[in-house]
């Protein structure tokens, strides 16, 4: 209840109620009229969220901040600081002004297809916005800008096939290039220009063209498929062998190991086979030790022989005289010294034979019997022994 409607409340109860009554409905009314006054007022303030206009007001300062960088960087004839920073401006906001400012700087790098190319943005952009600030300078100065950049540029005009992808992805110049601007003249840059058409699966265009100032050049982009790598093909491992073949994958490849099958009745064990390749050992050496051990040894029983001569000429031995007492004695020295002469250098010669025969074949076993196999000696590479019996 507020305006008339407290005012005829207080009315009422002045003429016919109390002072305290009166003094209630004032108090009831002055509070309706104090929340009425609170909803009014919140209802008229902006509903435009705090937050939002705080981002608005930052992009906007980031915003001019680029452009005054990029102005200066321009009257300090760095145009390529200057192009970047303006670039990065526009990313946040581009207005026919800024176009202009780019295209301008790109002019004075010598990108002149670039250039033509934000002119005529910039024209379209300024007669679309009625309200751009300083719109018929920015307008007159993008028209004046590509008409006088125009005839200096090229012009590719890329053919693509009917039977192309919808999905490609072109760029001329490091441009990319929509699929409505097939088949449209695109300003370039004189010199040499690269035109990559990518159909992904389908195949790629790549080619490099050289366009002069003024010429239109027609490129028919024919997609090249893409070469198919050939699988590498895994080549197994040789049984018995632990070296892969040569030129073999590096992948790994399980090969089954092969049954075996148990054979049935009697199985007769292989026949050895004896290597019957000749083995040269040492020659002069060993066999002068075996002649001098068997010349000891025919020695030892000569003088045995003349020992035993000597005593049966006086066998009491009252008949003997010191001479023959002396050479009874010296034959028996000499026999016993021949004898053990002969023990030594045979068994060493023929050992010394056997080892260098063994020496000789490496590791094969050298095999020697006397006397028809009766004693055997065998040396091999890691050892030997003799036995009195038997074949080995």
């Amino acid at each position: 209840m507020t305006g008339t409607g407290c005012d005829m409340l207080l009315r009422v109860t002045a003429t016919t109620g109390t002072t305290t009554v009166l003094h209630r409905a004032r108090r009831r009314c002055g509070v309706r009229r104090f929340v009425a006054l609170i909803v009014c007022g919140t209802m008229a303030i902006p509903t435009r969220p705090v937050r939002a206009q705080s981002t608005d007001d930052a992009a906007a300062t980031e915003r001019r901040e680029l452009i005054q960088q990029a102005q200066r960087a321009r009257n300090a004839g760095d145009h390529t600081q200057a192009l970047e920073l303006a670039q990065r401006a526009g990313r946040t906001g581009m207005t026919p002004s800024l176009r202009l400012f780019i295209a301008q700087t790109q002019q004075s790098l010598g990108r002149l297809g670039e250039a033509v190319i934000e002119a005529d943005r910039c024209i379209r952009e300024a007669e679309s916005d009625m309200t751009a600030r300083n719109r018929d300078t920015v307008l007159a100065t993008c028209r004046a800008l590509a008409a006088s950049v125009r005839p200096r540029v090229g012009r590719i005009v890329l053919r693509i096939p009917a039977d192309a992808p919808a999905d490609l992805t072109v760029t001329i110049a490091g441009q990319s290039i929509a699929s409505a601007d097939f088949g449209a003249p695109h300003p370039v840059t004189p010199g040499v220009v690269d035109v990559v058409v990518d159909g992904r699966e389908h195949g790629r265009f790549q080619a490099s063209i050289t366009v002069a100032g003024g010429a239109s050049v027609d490129v028919v982009a024919r997609l090249v498929p893409r070469p198919v790598e050939p699988l590498p093909v895994a080549t197994p491992p040789v049984i018995g062998t632990n070296m892969p073949p040569p030129n073999a994958a590096s992948t790994p490849v399980v090969v089954a190991a092969p049954t075996a099958t148990m054979p049935t009745g009697s199985v007769s064990a292989p026949t050895p086979v004896r290597d019957t390749r000749e083995v040269q050992g040492p020659s002069a050496g060993p066999w002068a030790l075996v002649i001098l051990g068997g010349a000891s040894f025919v020695g030892s029983v000569g003088f045995w022989v003349a020992r035993e001569v000597n005593l049966a000429a006086c066998p009491d031995r009252m008949c003997a005289t010191q001479g023959h007492i002396d050479r009874v004695y010296g034959f028996t020295t000499t026999s016993i010294v021949t004898f053990g002469a002969a023990i030594v250098l045979v068994p060493l010669g023929v050992v010394w034979s056997v080892a260098g025969r063994v020496r000789a074949a490496g590791a094969r076993a050298s095999e020697m019997s006397w006397l028809f196999g009766v004693p055997q000696l065998r040396v091999t590479h890691d050892g030997g022994w003799v036995s009195f019996g038997g074949t080995f």
